[in-house]
């Protein structure tokens, strides 16, 4: 949910957890033991610009507070930890 919220990528994500909040908006959470509810989210992402583009937006304010609390350079340090060549 984190990256494709810091990439602007349209995402929707289940209302469990943390991630409600980390997501910002309720019209962009489901239920994850309603498989209607999770299509008809997947849909609305898909065939709806007028969702897709609030969604979007949601993700660039999302993002801000994400990159104000330095989690994306996290992600940074975690990725170049990964992508290290394993040495013997």
């Amino acid at each position: 949910l984190m990256e494709s919220l810091l990439l602007n990528v349209p995402v929707i994500s289940s209302n469990v957890t943390s991630l409600p909040e980390t997501m910002g908006d309720s019209r962009f959470l489901f239920d994850p033991t309603s498989a209607l509810e999770i299509g008809c989210k997947i849909e609305l992402l898909l065939f709806d610009d007028e969702y897709r583009r609030a969604n979007l937006e949601n993700c660039k304010i999302q993002a801000n507070k994400l990159q104000n609390s330095k989690v994306s350079s996290k992600f940074d340090e975690i990725y170049a930890k990964i992508a290290r060549p394993i040495t013997k």
